[in-house]
């Protein structure tokens, strides 16, 4: 819910991304993996980027989470086709 907190608050919006073959390079907790980096090594990032998503003043934090969840999901959908 910190995304939204924060966006409700300043009156900003949320542009929504998912990245799909970062993890690879950059585990959680470890190091980056530099061959993966190289062009000639094959792995691709792919990025999407959606519409600006706006947090009304007053609408629960949990709402406008889980709305939010479900663009991000769309996107990573969109990217595994």
């Amino acid at each position: 819910k910190g995304a939204p907190i924060l966006a409700q608050h300043l009156k900003v919006p949320i542009v929504p991304v998912a990245l799909r073959g970062l993890y690879e390079i950059w585990p959680r907790g470890k190091g980056i993996d530099w061959r993966l980096v190289w062009p000639w090594s094959g792995h691709r990032v792919r990025i999407a980027v959606g519409a600006p998503v706006t947090v009304a003043p007053g609408e629960p934090y949990a709402d406008a989470a889980t709305r939010l969840r479900d663009v991000v999901d769309g996107l990573w959908q969109r990217l595994e086709r």
